[in-house]
């Protein structure tokens, strides 16, 4: 599913602005060495894109956890609750990128 199609499926009423939306799936997409075209809001970071049973903390969920957490603190947010899913992500880091 192509970013817009992803966009106007899931978020078009969300309040996260398409560009922000497309750019969060795209980074998801290559932190975890994916293709954007197969992340799905449903995904979870500790199921679908999973390193696999012998990992407990995945780099890529690590990465994407920094740039959540410093995103908000530039803005004066203190991020109270992890992510699990895409979905998750995208709205949670929706609120801060802008």
């Amino acid at each position: 599913m192509s970013n817009d199609e992803f966009f106007e499926r899931f978020y078009a009423d969300s309040g996260v602005s398409k560009r922000v939306v497309c750019e969060l799936r795209d980074f998801i997409a290559s932190e975890y060495r994916v293709q954007s075209e197969t992340l799905l809001p449903s995904d979870g970071f500790f199921e679908e894109l999973s390193a696999g049973q012998f990992w407990d903390w995945d780099s890529g969920y690590a990465i994407l956890w920094d740039a959540l957490e410093r995103t908000a603190r530039l803005r004066g947010i203190t991020v109270e609750k992890e992510f699990e899913t895409v979905d998750e992500f995208i709205r949670m880091m929706g609120e801060v990128y802008e």
